[in-house]
């Protein structure tokens, strides 16, 4: 005869283990899924808070907001998808642990914005010189966001914006040609030239650069005529304490950088990173606040850079690194091309 008692506690053990299974596989789902996306908070700690005050020589002015809303209203929570990382196991829950001892994150914005004709609607736009039947001419533009993930096809007008979120220091950028088979071109220094009016000062936080800097330039997507196939672009960018590059070296265009010297500035400071795509933000336009960003406000005597704050929009793709302390910042962007 089966013992009713004994039967009751068995299927009480065995339906209590099936709802802690049952849990810990939901906990575990909930933290994958959390671990694929990390909120924009976490990236925008050193921008300037919004109730930020711009010095003019003329007194304090507040800065505007970007977008109208209610006083009590908080700003819209962003997150951003991992897209990328060099681990082999999944990423522990967001935020990450604090880095070790001597050890910071290094965080990198950066957007590739695509040059589309300008509408009625846009709210900022552009005027691009082209070269139509031999003359130059203004064009009106609007740039719209692009995710790295997206191959850039040849013809393609773009301008890229770099953001630092974490480091302090003198902004470099180096473009290599990728070839199909594995190999590099020269390296060569597109960012600071002797055109760069911001050549000898450091970047902060919430400084959007532009590359070109003259929103009338563009990059026009080619691909190298040669005995090798180009497949796509990569920018080395670097964020660096002190100066790496005389200004007597500097042209007003691209100059090649000596092959032992940017060598070894990968061995020193190339590290592992982590590409984060914010979402549902591509194909948005520029607005009037990134677009003004990075520009010289002139007042009187005094020129003060227009930083981005922490209710403005983020830069498109993020990378997280780990920096040690003191080091440069460098973080290699790939832009593949399309193939036809």
């Amino acid at each position: 005869m089966i013992n009713t008692s004994k039967l009751r506690i068995f299927c009480l053990l065995f339906t209590l283990g099936i709802f802690v299974c049952l849990s810990g596989t939901i906990k575990c789902f909930a933290q994958e899924e959390e671990s694929k996306s990390i909120q924009s908070v976490e990236l925008i700690k050193k921008r300037p808070p919004a109730k930020s005050l711009l010095s003019q020589n003329a007194g304090l002015i507040a800065r505007k907001p970007s977008v109208k809303s209610n006083k009590n209203e908080k700003p819209k929570k962003r997150f951003y998808r991992v897209v990328k990382t060099p681990r082999t196991k999944p990423i522990a829950k967001a935020p990450v642990k604090a880095a070790p001892k001597g050890i910071m994150d290094g965080l990198l914005g950066f957007t590739v914005w695509k040059h589309r004709p300008a509408t009625e609607t846009d709210a900022a736009k552009e005027l691009v010189e082209e070269k139509i039947g031999g003359k130059v001419q203004n064009s009106e533009y609007t740039l719209e966001r692009m995710g790295l993930d997206v191959p850039l096809a040849i013809g393609e007008k773009i301008r890229l914006s770099i953001e630092s979120l974490s480091h302090s220091g003198y902004l470099y950028v180096v473009n290599r040609e990728l070839y199909s088979d594995g190999t590099y071109g020269v390296p060569k220094l597109i960012y600071p030239t002797l055109q760069t009016n911001s050549r000898n000062s450091p970047v902060e936080a919430g400084d959007l650069i532009f590359i070109p800097e003259s929103s009338a330039k563009v990059f026009t997507v080619k691909a190298n005529q040669s005995e090798k196939k180009q497949v796509g672009e990569i920018l080395t960018v670097i964020i660096s304490p002190k100066i790496l590059i005389d200004e007597s070296m500097l042209k007003t265009k691209a100059i090649d950088l000596p092959m032992a010297q940017f060598t070894s500035w990968l061995k020193q400071w190339e590290v592992n990173t982590t590409l984060f795509e914010q979402e549902g933000s591509v194909g948005q336009t520029i607005t009037p606040v990134e677009q003004t960003a990075g520009q010289d406000v002139a007042k009187g005597l005094v020129e003060e850079p227009a930083a981005l704050t922490q209710d403005d929009p983020l830069p498109q793709s993020v990378f997280r690194s780990k920096v040690k302390r003191g080091n440069p910042m460098l973080v290699n962007v790939l832009l593949n091309f399309r193939s036809n």
